[in-house]
């Protein structure tokens, strides 16, 4: 049986169905391997996971206050300070990226013996510039 020219037109139209189909897949694929349809995070999404994770972590705020304590200690090599979830430990998030600080450290004194202090911080993160400023310390030897 010999094909009609009506067969061959419907193969060939077969074909360029075919061949447009295997074209948007492979379009697909290339656009989905360079990343276009991928979710990444908008700048205001990068902006605002910055501002918790420099301003929301009241780890980032305890060792910034112990870094202030630390440099009022006669011997601040043998400073051993309290860590959030010992008692006496508590760190509250304020607003404007600030943080009040209430903890302790066990260090030597002039004459070498291990004294606590207790201390009550309040520092805060300037952004722009990386730079943490101490508010208030009071200290209270015991």
């Amino acid at each position: 049986m010999e094909k009609q020219p009506e067969d061959q037109l419907d193969l060939r139209t077969q074909w360029k169905i075919a061949g447009t189909f295997f074209g948007i897949f492979v379009v697909i694929f290339l656009a989905w391997a360079l990343g276009i349809f991928s979710s990444e995070p908008t700048k205001a999404e990068r902006d605002a996971a910055a501002y918790r994770g420099d301003c929301e972590n009241q780890i980032t705020g305890l060792v910034a206050a112990q870094g202030f304590v630390r440099d009022t200690l006669r011997a601040p090599a043998t400073a051993e300070f309290g860590v959030l979830g010992y008692d006496g430990v508590a760190v509250t998030v304020l607003p404007d990226c600030r943080y009040s600080v209430r903890s302790f450290v066990d260090s030597q004194n002039g004459f070498g013996a291990m004294i606590r202090t207790r201390f009550d911080a309040t520092v805060s993160l300037d952004r722009d510039r990386s730079i943490w400023t101490l508010e208030s310390l009071e200290l209270a030897e015991r």
